[in-house]
């Protein structure tokens, strides 16, 4: 071997070595990262409290504008009313299926909230994490990463704007 070729050898492993540095500490910057974004784990007590929580204040009419990323992702607003989904938009575009104007309205939230935990139970392949507003005991944020086999399904919502609204009843009484 010519003094060339073993110099040329000799630094090979330390760039390999520098490549393989470099790659742990992305990996692990990542992780990091991903953890720092989590939100607080959702579990069925949280999960009892927050509902109890809503359904101890009372609120029949209410509209709602719920940004979510994943699957079907937009901005959703909602007018309750009474405790029915009365109107309901996506991006802007009125949805015209009445059973579906009530999935991003509070109750229908809690719902996806209820079938997510349940199917984790028998599962467990569900990371959850939620934040629920601390006046009224909503779903503020909410997260579902699904952890299957070859298959990394993820959905995010935010409350971008929640507000309560004087039942119809009251507005027609006022001078």
């Amino acid at each position: 071997m010519t003094e060339e070729a073993t110099k040329k050898s000799k630094r090979l492993p330390g760039w390999g070595l520098w490549f393989v540095a470099m790659i742990l500490v992305v990996s692990i910057g990542g992780v990091f990262l991903i953890r720092a974004r989590r939100l607080p784990s959702l579990d069925r007590e949280v999960f009892d409290l927050a509902r109890s929580h809503w359904h101890e204040n009372g609120l029949t009419d209410y509209e709602v504008e719920v940004t979510v990323t994943g699957r079907q992702p937009g901005v959703y607003t909602v007018k309750v009313e009474k405790s029915i989904a009365v109107e309901s938009s996506m991006d802007g575009r009125a949805l015209t299926r009445p059973r579906t104007f009530g999935t991003w309205a509070v109750d229908g939230m809690f719902e996806t909230l209820q079938r997510d935990l349940d199917s984790n139970e028998i599962d467990d392949n569900l990371m959850l994490g939620a934040v629920f507003d601390e006046t009224y005991g909503y779903p503020l944020r909410y997260e579902r990463l699904e952890m299957k086999t070859g298959v990394h399904d993820s959905l995010r919502w935010e409350v971008t704007r929640f507000a309560v609204q004087q039942p119809a009843e009251q507005q027609a009484r006022q001078p």
